[in-house]
């Protein structure tokens, strides 16, 4: 979302048809001479008369149902064989009979699957939607009961579309299933599924925001681990920060990795023997002079993995690598600033992180793990006073602090997710809100974005950043994408992208190319990169097809191919340009 923002025509049909075919459905039992079937009605599969996808034309059935007893199971041959002495009219009137006693009276709910397939025999085509019928198995046995032998359940399916021939397909056995209905490729599973409504389109934004991450991740991780001291990472022409918000996320876990990594090193150090135990916490400790008893309480306290103590030292390194405290001095003054912090985090913090799945069992809804603050009610401060008493337990967590002020100090930088776009904040939050479900709004994630803590509204031609000071940009369907104005705009943007990177610095752009460019647009893009060039910065191209963007996109990703400018484009291949700005030759 830019300046000049595109508002693309919504296809409320698409939602309509979705929730539609989500429904249970009800019908009633219909037993012919050729089978039994149960009939649905029509109009709750809310689907378009015709479609042109996967090459061919497809016409919609008339009537939907779910066939439970047809000729290809061969009931009346198998009855007959159980008794010889009958004619074979005898053995289908007969099983036509139990077939509508077993039937009557019961009822039957049809729950529509997430599974499509293409079935193909000879010169007939259909497609197919997996179903659950609930009353099917009593059906079924007691049919048993009533034949005597026992019956293969069918793949219950209901047949949606047909080609223009109208032929249909039968499918009695899981065999013919697997043999008639070969798993389509993800892309064209996908492709097929939006024509017929059942991919939720509610998520576009999360869908863009991890296709974004996907995209530039291994750049970011690069830059990051060949740049030193603070890190500033800036999306421009953001909208809801969803893309930046991922991006935190996962710079936490990294945090949690080296924390979890350094309250080890606590556990390893208070099970060395007592008299080595000084020497690994640098200084003199109380626990040598401790009772063994005392001591084999305090290694329970700190050392296994489930320990609440540990646990809790383990979230208060975490927050303190990811807030990123002020340190000025020399090290010793650094250090003895961290002490501070961690001592009075002893005292104050309860918290533990503890893995949320959210929405996981929600199909196409994301599924993402998160870690989300727990307060316990305990303070490590509360677990030392217990276990040493009240003095010993204070010169201890001294000791302690120190300890863990000394591991973390290295991995101390400051590291900054800003994310810019020139739309009114509230508007983007009720964007938001209409781009995803209810449910995925009560989530942490969520009201983490939703705070936009680290959000700027600007016009990303006029950014307010000071010079070398940022160490990548991103901007995914913004500049140059959509036009920020006049050309003088275009150059004063690119201008400060150079004047505001940090030599080292990275700046990712995707796509490269104006909607509906022209010539005149690519000789304008190319008198940037000239310009850029001008000023010592180099720079690449790359090209990502949209074939291989589309195979890699799950559900929420490819609702972009349709609501996206990018991907309406008509193009295969989509331009990516990464900018970098040389270090500094000293």
């Amino acid at each position: 979302m830019t300046n000049e923002q595109e508002q693309r025509p919504k296809d409320p049909s698409v939602e309509t048809r979705r929730k539609s075919a989500e429904v249970e459905l009800s019908g009633e039992m219909v037993v012919s001479p050729i089978g039994a079937h149960i009939d649905l009605v029509s109009s709750s599969f809310n689907l378009p008369d015709t479609m042109d996808v996967l090459g061919e034309q497809w016409v919609r059935k008339k009537e939907f149902h779910v066939t439970l007893v047809g000729p290809k199971q061969r009931l009346a041959k198998r009855f007959q064989e159980l008794h010889p002495d009958i004619a074979a009219s005898v053995s289908r009137r007969q099983v036509r009979q139990a077939v509508s006693v077993t039937a009557e009276g019961k009822s039957f709910s049809v729950r529509p699957g997430n599974e499509i397939r293409v079935v193909q025999e000879g010169d007939k085509k259909t497609i197919v939607r997996m179903v659950e019928v609930e009353g099917m198995e009593r059906f079924f046995e007691e049919l048993e009961a009533r034949l005597g032998f026992f019956i293969d359940r069918p793949p219950t399916h209901v047949t949606l579309y047909t080609l223009e021939n109208g032929k249909p397909i039968g499918l009695h056995s899981k065999d013919e299933l697997e043999r008639l209905a070969c798993p389509l490729a993800h892309a064209d599973n996908q492709r097929l599924k939006k024509a017929l409504g059942l991919v939720d389109v509610t998520g576009s934004a999360y869908g863009w925001g991890k296709t974004a991450r996907l995209m530039s991740e291994d750049i970011f991780l690069d830059i990051l681990a060949r740049t030193e001291g603070d890190f500033v990472f800036v999306d421009l022409c953001s909208a809801l920060s969803i893309f930046p918000q991922m991006m935190r996320e996962r710079h936490k876990e990294r945090c949690y990795v080296k924390a979890k990594k350094i309250s080890g090193e606590v556990a390893a150090a208070i099970q060395l023997p007592p008299q080595k135990i000084p020497d690994a916490f640098g200084e003199q400790s109380v626990i040598e002079k401790s009772p063994p008893g005392v001591l084999r309480r305090l290694r329970e306290t700190l050392a296994p993995q489930k320990a609440l103590a540990r646990k809790i030292i383990t979230s208060i390194i975490q927050e303190v690598l990811y807030t990123t405290p002020t340190l000025n001095g020399s090290e010793e003054e650094q250090e003895a600033r961290l002490v501070e912090l961690f001592l009075k985090s002893f005292e104050s913090s309860d918290i533990v992180y503890e893995d949320v799945f959210e929405l996981r069992e929600k199909v196409g809804r994301g599924g993402w793990e998160i870690k989300v603050p727990c307060h316990t009610g305990v303070t490590v401060r509360d677990e030392l006073k217990s276990v040493l008493g009240e003095v010993d337990g204070d010169i201890f967590a001294k000791t302690l602090a120190f300890f863990i002020a000394k591991k973390s100090l290295p991995h101390i930088r400051g590291f900054q997710i800003v994310s810019v776009d020139v739309i009114d904040p509230n508007i983007l939050r009720e964007e938001g809100q209409k781009s995803f479900p209810k449910g995925f709004r009560s989530t942490e994630f969520y009201r983490r974005i939703e705070g936009m803590e680290n959000h700027v509204r600007a016009d990303v031609s006029q950014l307010p950043l000071q010079k070398d000071s940022v160490n990548f940009f991103t901007s995914f369907e913004g500049w140059p994408f959509y036009r920020t104005g006049s050309t003088a705009s275009e150059m004063r943007l690119a201008r400060n992208i150079s004047e505001s990177l940090k030599p080292g610095g990275k700046a990712f752009f995707f796509p490269w190319l104006v909607q509906g460019h022209t010539s005149e647009d690519e000789q304008r893009l190319e008198t940037i990169k000239a310009y850029w060039q001008s000023l010592g910065l180099t720079f690449t191209t790359q090209e990502y097809s949209r074939q291989h963007l589309i195979e890699v996109m799950g559900d929420r990703e490819l609702v972009l191919v349709d609501h996206s400018p990018v991907f309406a484009e008509p193009t295969d291949a989509f331009q990516v340009l990464v900018l970098e700005k040389p270090k500094a030759v000293s």
